[in-house]
């Protein structure tokens, strides 16, 4: 997901229907470029537990919740490292989570 401009950003939630819901990325990484260009990996890893607290505290809108320290954004990368294997997933919608606009530094 390209951006506008770089924004503060604290997190992904990758959103699928009831019906949908056991085809959640087993394992991924998320890579999020800054506004310089600089790649940093937010998560790497399996996913189960953020499918399960999700289906948990937010049962009318399964998917899965990501959170990472806020970093400002120019850009976020979802990627299914070779550890996933060929497992298929599906995701409906990708909503970034974030606190706006960056604050003006001088």
């Amino acid at each position: 997901v390209q951006l506008r401009r770089a924004r503060v950003v604290h997190g992904v939630k990758l959103a699928m229907p009831r019906f949908a819901v056991a085809d959640y990325p087993h394992h991924l990484r998320i890579v999020g470029t800054d506004n310089h260009g600089d790649e940093h990996v937010l998560f790497d890893g399996p996913t189960v537990y953020d499918a399960a607290m999700t289906a948990v505290f937010e049962p009318a809108e399964p998917g899965v919740r990501i959170r990472w320290s806020p970093l400002p954004l120019s850009k976020v990368r979802l990627e299914q490292p070779v550890a996933a294997g060929d497992r298929p997933w599906t995701i409906y919608e990708m909503h970034v989570l974030g606190d706006g606009e960056l604050p003006d530094v001088e």
